[in-house]
């Protein structure tokens, strides 16, 4: 990952000399457009050599010069805030005292969507966005971080390094809309997970016993599978099974939701196929990073990687 953060860089110091060469006016600021002749002109016209095929799936085929330098500048930036990000979890994590308040780790969260403004409707930006908006509703409910949330944000600032490589960048305006299938027989859970991953914009499609959540996986593609272990016409451990017995489904990330959070549950779920496992009852907000962490990691191909 330095070697990309690396590469921009002299592709930076490239555009800052062809700059020069010009006689163009130097500035880190974005150009005010300018009447045809202008120097004004010549600056909007400089390209930054080497980003263009990387970025211009982010706002459209046709990107303008700001646009580019808006993803320069993001890549240059979120490396140090991401840093930041996972310093403040270090510290939370191995705090012998016990839960904190997360001032600090917020206050990085808020840098990043910031950071990542400039690019709208990117997976990091979005995640981002979720991150301190989590954060910033524990503060206002005067709750502290407990130390699995503060594993799990750490998680997720890996994955936005990930998704910043100049490998992934591409395939972004490539990403379908996700989709989740909720398997769960009680209609309040299912309303329930439907409102708050429609939220997030994510198409939610609830299944209430086994037969029709196979049938379902048989002939529809998911991005994520969210699953209840109680069912009234089979097992959700013998489920796993079965989902990644179909070719479609055997990598598709299941995560178990249940009531029943216990150590031999999440061993059992773990070795018949589920990637993730969560406890009843959970916080909305933190439940959408990380559903939307394990959709992306989908999307992106990333599956193994979180795994090891």
């Amino acid at each position: 990952m330095r070697h990309a953060w690396e590469t921009v860089k002299a592709e930076l110091a490239a555009a800052h000399d062809k700059l020069k060469e010009l006689g163009a006016p130097v500035s880190t600021s974005p150009p005010t457009p300018g009447k045809p002749g202008t120097d004004t002109e010549k600056i909007v016209k400089v390209r930054i050599p080497g980003l263009t095929a990387d970025t211009q799936r982010i706002n459209g085929p046709l990107m303008s010069p700001d646009a580019h330098r808006a993803m320069a500048t993001v890549l240059m930036q979120a490396p140090a805030v991401l840093k930041g990000i996972r310093a403040a979890c270090q510290k939370l994590t191995s705090n012998a005292a016990g839960p904190e308040p997360p001032a600090e780790l917020e206050g990085q969260a808020e840098a990043l969507s910031k950071c990542m403004s400039a690019v709208s409707g990117h997976p990091v930006q979005r995640l981002a966005n979720a991150i301190a908006g989590f954060l910033h509703e524990q503060r206002a409910k005067g709750a502290p971080l407990d130390k699995q949330s503060a594993r799990n944000i750490a998680s997720v600032a890996d994955l936005c390094g990930t998704l910043l490589q100049p490998q992934h960048l591409k395939r972004v305006r490539e990403l379908d809309h996700p989709r989740a299938l909720v398997i769960d027989d009680d209609p309040q859970v299912l309303n329930s997970l439907t409102r708050t991953l429609g939220e997030a914009a994510i198409n939610v499609t609830g299944s209430g016993d086994v037969k029709s959540a196979l049938d379902l996986l048989q002939t529809k593609h998911f991005d994520l599978i969210l699953l209840d272990l109680g069912l009234p016409d089979g097992n959700g451990i013998e489920l796993c099974s079965k989902i990644r017995e179909i070719p479609g489904t055997k990598k598709t990330p299941i995560v178990v939701i249940t009531g029943n959070d216990n150590i031999d549950n999440r061993a059992q779920t773990s070795l018949n196929g589920a990637n993730d496992f969560v406890g009843k009852p959970f916080d909305s907000r933190e439940f959408t990073i990380k559903v939307e962490s394990w959709i992306y990691r989908s999307q992106f191909g990333l599956l193994e990687a979180a795994n090891n």
